[in-house]
C-alpha cells in the first residue's frame, strides 16, 4: 500500500512551503537526446540555461492535457509519453537537499535516470548533474553502463556501474562523496509549442522510495494521489514573453522539486 504525501503538503502548504520561507573534459555524452537537448558538435546536452516554470494541479489528467492543447501557445503532444526512473545522489549530510531548501543561489543535484521498467537492465542509462544559477538551469548527461536495478541493490552495485563508464575525473571525484539516496518514478507527457521554442511537460503518478545504501528492498512507496506537475521550459532570452504565456496557465505557480518532495516524504523530517 502506498503511503500519501498529501499531509506534507508537497504543493506548497505544508512543509514544503515552510522551508521555502526561509565546460568539461571530453566523456561519453548520453547518445540520446532529452525532449529539450541540441547537438553541439556532435553531444548531445542541454541549451547553456534555460528556464523551467512549475506549475501545480490535483487535476483530471486528461483535463490538464486539455488546457495545454488548447492555450493559445498552440501546444501539441510530440514524442510518446513515458514512465522516467530516478535514482537521486546526495552527500551523508544531505547537501543538495538543503540547499535546495533554503534556495540557495547557485546549487546542483546528480540522478541516474532511464526510461520504461522500474525493475530490471534498461537499454540506456544516463548520470545527469542538474546546475541552477539563481532562475536558470542547465544539466550535464553522461552515458552510464546500464545496470540491473532490482530488489536488493546497493551502493557497490552502483560504484561497480560506475567503474564500467567512461566518466571526467571531476565526475568521479564528486561522485565519491555521494550516497544512495532517493528514488522517484512517474509518467511524463510531452509537448511544444507550435514555434518549436516552448515545451510543456505533465508529470503524474508521482511516486518515492527511499533508499538505504544496502540491501533495498523497495517497499514503502510514497505517493500523492491526482498530484499533477506541469512545467513550462524555454531558453533563458524568452522569459519576458514566457511570463504572458504562463499567466494564461489555470495552474498555481509552485516552487515544486520532486527530489525534496521526496526526501520530505519518505524521511519523516530526518533531515530538517
Amino acid at each position: 500500500m502506498g503511503r500519501a504525501l498529501s499531509k506534507l503538503g508537497l504543493f506548497g502548504r505544508g512543509a514544503l512551503a515552510r522551508l521555502a520561507l526561509h565546460p568539461p573534459p571530453p566523456a561519453r555524452r548520453s547518445a540520446v537526446p532529452s525532449a529539450l537537448a541540441v547537438s553541439r558538435g556532435g553531444v548531445w546536452q542541454e541549451p547553456e540555461y534555460r528556464y523551467e516554470r512549475k506549475f501545480a494541479t490535483h487535476s483530471d489528467p486528461r483535463e490538464v492535457a486539455t488546457v495545454i492543447r488548447t492555450h493559445p501557445g498552440h501546444f501539441r503532444e510530440v514524442f510518446a509519453a513515458r514512465q522516467i526512473n530516478n535514482i537521486y545522489l546526495d552527500s551523508i549530510d544531505r547537501r543538495a537537499f538543503h540547499d535546495n531548501v533554503i534556495g540557495l543561489d547557485r546549487r546542483q543535484k546528480t540522478r541516474i535516470r532511464w526510461y520504461g521498467e522500474r525493475f530490471g537492465t534498461p537499454d540506456r542509462m544516463t548520470l545527469e548533474v542538474k546546475k541552477r544559477v539563481s532562475l536558470v538551469g542547465t544539466k550535464e548527461s553522461y552515458a552510464l553502463e546500464p545496470f540491473e536495478f532490482s530488489r536488493g541493490f546497493s551502493i557497490g552495485d552502483l560504484e561497480r556501474a560506475l567503474e564500467r563508464s567512461t566518466l571526467p575525473p571531476e565526475i568521479r571525484i564528486d561522485l565519491a562523496e555521494k550516497e544512495l539516496a532517493l528514488l522517484n518514478s512517474y509518467q511524463r507527457r510531452y509537448f511544444v509549442s507550435r514555434d518549436g521554442r516552448y515545451r510543456v511537460t505533465i508529470d503524474g503518478n508521482l511516486e518515492f522510495w527511499r533508499l538505504s545504501q544496502h540491501d533495498n528492498r523497495v517497499l514503502g512507496r510514497y505517493t500523492e494521489p491526482g498530484a499533477i506537475v506541469v512545467e513550462l521550459k524555454y531558453d533563458a532570452n524568452l522569459d519576458d514573453e514566457a511570463h504572458t504565456l504562463s499567466k494564461l496557465f489555470p495552474f498555481r505557480l509552485s516552487r515544486n522539486s520532486k527530489y525534496v518532495a521526496g526526501i520530505l516524504a519518505t524521511s519523516s523530517g530526518v533531515f530538517s
